[in-house]
C-alpha cells in the first residue's frame, strides 16, 4: 500500500552552488556515534522549476514540496518528531552536516552525509541473495542487559530486494527496506522519527547472530525463525480497567480552547480515545487512520478524541507539533494537550485514573455512551505490515460496529 506524505517540508538553502543540487536518487547516512551509517534513500525532482524532495522506504514515500534557495547551506526541518537537519553541499555536490532532534529537554546530535546519484540502498557485496526469507518469522529482540521482547518479522523478497517490517506488542518498525546478499540481510529506516539498522546471517529456517542499532547508540540482538503461524501477545502490555467510573477530563485542543468529556457533542456518542504523542511514529500512522474513520463514522455517532502525551510539559511547544500532526493528516476530531509529559510516570493516574498503567503508545480506548471504558486496543500495526494491518483494521472496525449496536439499542 502507497503511502505519500506531503506535508514533510524540507527547506533547502542553496545559492551560488544551486546547480550542483542534482535532481535523481540520493543515498543518505546519518552517522551514529559509534560510526554506523544507517542509509536511507531520497529522489529530488522538479516541479514547475522548483525541488521536489521524496524520501522513501519501502512503499512509503514522504514527499517535500517547499524548497528555498541561499548560499550553500542546506536545512532540513521534518514535520513531525521535532528533528532537522544542517548541513553544507561540497565542491563535488555532496550534503555533509549534522542531524538534530529534540530529546525531553535537549538536542542529539548526529552526523549526516548524503551523495547524489546512488540508487541503492546498500550494496550486494556479497553478490545475488541464496536464500528468499519472504514470508513470516518468529523473532526475539535482546537488549545487552539480557532483557528479550518477543517479535513477528514480515519480509517480502525479490531477488536481492527485501522489504518488511517487525511486529511487537507495543507496535511496529513502520517501513523498512534493505537486500538480502548472499546470505547476509541488511535492512534501515529513516523518517525523522525512527533511526533503524538490522543485519543478521540467515542458515536455512533461521535468521542469526542479528544486530539491531536503535538510534545514536543503542545496539540489541536479535534471532527469529520462520514459522507461517507466528504471532504476537499484547495482553502483557494492555492496561487493566480499574473502575467502571466515567471518564472525566477537560483540557486544551491546539487552539487553546477548553474541551471536555461532558460538552454536549459528546452526549450519547461512542468515544474513541486516542492515547497518542507527537513524537511517536506510530501514532503518525495510527492518525491517518482515525482520520479516514472519523470521515466514514462520525455520522453515524462516532466521536473520536486525541489525548496528547508529549515530550514537554510546555504548552506552546506540544501546540506547534500537534499542529503538523492535525495539518498533514487533516485531522478534524479534536486533539488535545494533556499536559502531562510521556516521561511522568503517574501520567495515567494523573489523566485517566480508571485503568492501570499506560505503557504503550499508542492504545485506544472505547468509551460507551455512559464514558466508560468498555475495550482497550493496544499498540497500532501500521501499513508496513501488510497482513497484520489488514487483521488490525478488520478487528476496529468490528469492535466499532459491534459497539454502535450497543449505543443505538
Amino acid at each position: 500500500m502507497k503511502q505519500i506524505i506531503s506535508a514533510l517540508v524540507l527547506i533547502v538553502w542553496v545559492g551560488s552552488v544551486s546547480a550542483q543540487l542534482c535532481t535523481g536518487p540520493w543515498r543518505g547516512a546519518v552517522i551514529r556515534n559509534d560510526a554506523v551509517p544507517v542509509y536511507f534513500n531520497f529522489d529530488i525532482s522538479k516541479k514547475n522549476g522548483k525541488p521536489v524532495i521524496a524520501i522513501k522506504n519501502g512503499d512509503e514515500k514522504i514527499v517535500i514540496d517547499e524548497v528555498m534557495v541561499k548560499a550553500d547551506s542546506v536545512y532540513f526541518q521534518m514535520p513531525f518528531y521535532e528533528s532537522s537537519f544542517k548541513a553544507s553541499i561540497t565542491s563535488e555536490g555532496v550534503m555533509q552536516g549534522v542531524w538534530e532532534k529534540w530529546t525531553y529537554d535537549s538536542v542529539n546530535t548526529l552526523k549526516f552525509e548524503a551523495i547524489p546519484a546512488i540508487k541503492k540502498r546498500f550494496s550486494a557485496v556479497d553478490g545475488k541473495a541464496t536464500v528468499n526469507i519472504t514470508g513470516l518469522w518468529q523473532a526475539s529482540i535482546s537488549t545487552a542487559a539480557g532483557v528479550s521482547r518477543p517479535a513477528v518479522a514480515t519480509f517480502k523478497q525479490k531477488g536481492n530486494e527485501l522489504t518488511g517490517s517487525f511486529v511487537t506488542a507495543t507496535g511496529d518498525f513502520r517501513f523498512l527496506e534493505g537486500i538480502v546478499t548472499g546470505n547476509r540481510l541488511l535492512l534501515s529506516t529513516f523518517d525523522g522519527g525512527l533511526l533503524y539498522f538490522f543485519e543478521a546471517t540467515i542458515d536455512a529456517d533461521s535468521i542469526v547472530d542479528g544486530r539491531f542499532y536503535i538510534g545514536s547508540t543503542r545496539v540489541d540482538s536479535w534471532v527469529a525463525k520462520k514459522n507461517p503461524a507466528a504471532t504476537i501477545d499484547v495482553t502483557e502490555v494492555t492496561p487493566v480497567i480499574l473502575s467502571d467510573a466515567p471518564v472525566q477530563f477537560s483540557f486544551r485542543d491546539v487552539n487553546g480552547e477548553l474541551v471536555s468529556l461532558s460538552d454536549r457533542r459528546f452526549a450519547d456518542k461512542l468515544i474513541v480515545l486516542q492515547i497518542m504523542g507527537s513524537w511517536c511514529p506510530n501514532c503518525m500512522d495510527e492518525t491517518k487512520f482515525l482520520s479516514e474513520i472519523y470521515g466514514k463514522y462520525a455520522s453515524k455517532g462516532v466521536e473520536i478524541i486525541g489525548l496528547a502525551y508529549e515530550l514537554s510539559t510546555d504548552f506552546e511547544r506540544s501546540q506547534r507539533s500537534l499542529k503538523r500532526v492535525i495539518e498533514r493528516f487533516d485531522v478534524k476530531y479534536p486533539v488535545l494537550i494533556t499536559g502531562v509529559g510521556i516521561a511522568d510516570e503517574e501520567r495515567t493516574k494523573k489523566t485517566l485514573p480508571q485503568m492501570s498503567d499506560i505503557q504503550t503508545f499508542p492504545t485506544t480506548l472505547f468509551l460507551n455512551k455512559n464514558k466508560q471504558i468498555v475495550e482497550i486496543h493496544t499498540g497500532f500495526s501500521g501499513p508496513g505490515t501488510e497482513g497484520f494491518y489488514d487483521q488490525y483494521v478488520k478487528q476496529f472496525k468490528t469492535t466499532l460496529e459491534k459497539l454502535l449496536n450497543v449505543v443505538e439499542n
